[in-house]
This record gives C-alpha cells, structure tokens and sequence, in this order.
C-alpha cells in the first residue's frame, strides 16, 4: 500500500459487492492516493478474486478483512469501521469512505486539493430524526425498535427500545469525507461505548444513522459540514436506492463536477456521484474519464 503523498492527502475505502472490473476501474481513477476496498463477504469468487488477483499484482490498494455487508444491516457499517481502522495507520488528513458503484466527477488531484483547502473539516450529510425525509414517524421507528435483516427485509420486535444515554439520534450518509479527528473520534466512541455499537446493530438501516450520530454528538458543530459531495438523483422508482446514471446524465454530471465549496455555502462541490452500472452503461464512465483529464 503507498503511503499518502504528504499530510493533507485524502485516502480512500471502497465498499464493494459486485462487478470487480468496475471497481477496479474506480481504484485507478483514485491512483496514487491510498485505497482500502471491502468486498462483501457474501460476494461470489467471481467478484472477489479478480480484485485479490489485482491486489497482489498491483500493489495499489488493500483489500479489507470481509464481512457479511447486506442492504440495511450493520455489516455496512463494520466494513466501513474496518476501512477506518485501516485508514488511521496513514498520515492522511482526510478520508471519503464510496460505495463501488461511486465514481469522481474530478481527477484524484482536486479531491486531494480540496482535502487541503479545507483541514480538519468533515461533510457529512446529516439531519435529526425524526425527519420529514423519512416515512412514516420521520423514521422514527428505525431506532425504537430492535430490528433483524432478513434477505433484504425488515424483522423487528414491536417493544420499544431505550435510546443509548447522553446521545440524540441524527441521520445522514454513510458515503462522507471524514477529517481524521472525525475518523479518531468514530473509533474512539466504538471502543467506549459497546452499549452503542450493541444498539446500532439492531438499528434499521444503520450506515444512514450510526457515524452521522457519532460526529454530532461528539465534536463541535463547526467541525461537520451538511454539505453531500455526491451527486445523485433520486427521481427512480425504488425510494431505497438513487437511481442508475448513464450517458443521458453526462451533461448534468459535467455541469455540476468541481464547483467550488465555501463549507457549506452556495458553492455545494460534487466530487463523486453515485450510482453507476457499467454492464448497463460503461459509456458514461467513458465521458467522465475525458473531462478529468481536460479539466
């Protein structure tokens, strides 16, 4: 794994599930920079020995211990918590934590330029819970009660829970750029606070609850920034997921990549968006490839 070009850099933790020829793809956009990928543990040899193949040839990322990450448990979160771990043995100053499916809308060289303009400072998009964003209770249920996924649904006991002392329930993205006194105090509440890590694994859909929490219970407000660095659009028909980007969307893509940000002023950056589908429309990736390299 090459060490992080000087202080100010901005590492990286792919959590992957499927199509390793993307993923790939993604890794080398991120070159030099520092990677640390994790493929789910329920992932066929077909998806992760390709990138076990290219870890060891390469030498330009670090394949993460695996665990079982499906839709809406807390594997997500163990495998983003993993990627930390992994991050903090670096003198990184920032690191974004991306989905396989993500992919910059910049070259590698803004990210890092960009981790630099704005030290110590994370952008997490956050809300309070309960949130008129959410359904039902503003998502209220998701905390109250003890939750199991099963194959992608929701099991839950109709007991209400109490919530872990001295914390108020905020929600968010788990897909975020943390500065390292972020990552530090993530770490640092984990190995304190078991009852909260016992909670959260029960949570329904915990990566949109757990580090958003975290850093607003546990660091200054001016410190976390609600500004997303993900382009995405929600229009599809399934509410759980932003829908597929292809070709069509390369002018918007375009169009909003790099914009300036005054931390969490008007100038609202995208450097990633998410989500892509190679198999489905490689061509788009094809695009965003070329306007790096002219930018």
């Amino acid at each position: 794994m090459p060490e992080a070009p000087h202080r100010s850099a901005c590492a990286f933790i792919v959590l992957a599930h499927r199509q390793p020829g993307q993923v790939l793809r993604l890794i080398r956009r991120l070159s030099p920079s520092p990677v640390f990928v994790h493929v789910d543990a329920r992932a066929s040899a077909a998806t992760y020995e390709p990138l076990l193949r290219a870890a060891e040839r390469e030498k330009s990322f670090e394949l993460l211990p695996r665990v079982r990450s499906g839709w809406g448990s807390w594997g997500i979160v163990a495998a983003a918590l993993g990627g930390l771990r992994a991050v903090r043995r670096l003198a990184a100053d920032h690191v974004a934590i991306l989905s396989g499916q993500d992919y910059p809308l910049v070259a590698v060289e803004r990210i890092q330029g960009f981790s630099r303009q704005h030290p110590d400072l994370s952008f997490v998009a956050t809300w309070p819970v309960p949130t008129p964003l959410w359904d039902r209770d503003g998502g209220a249920y998701r905390i109250r009660y003890w939750h199991q996924p099963v194959r992608g649904r929701r099991l839950f006991v109709p007991l209400p829970r109490r919530f872990p002392h001295g914390l108020t329930p905020f929600g968010g993205s788990l897909y975020c750029m943390l500065a390292r006194s972020a990552v530090d105090a993530v770490l640092e509440l984990v190995e304190r606070r078991p009852d909260v890590v016992r909670f959260y694994r029960h949570a329904w859909i915990p990566d949109e609850m757990f580090i958003p929490t975290v850093l607003l219970n546990s660091l200054a407000p001016d410190r976390i920034i609600n500004e997303h660095l993900w382009y995405m659009d929600w229009s599809g028909s399934d509410a759980r997921h932003p829908r597929l980007l292809v070709s069509e969307d390369a002018e918007a893509l375009i169009n909003t990549a790099g914009k300036e940000s005054d931390a969490g002023g008007p100038g609202r950056a995208k450097l990633f968006a998410r989500k892509f589908a190679a198999d489905v429309d490689g061509h788009v990736l094809d695009v965003l490839d070329q306007h790096a390299l002219r930018a």
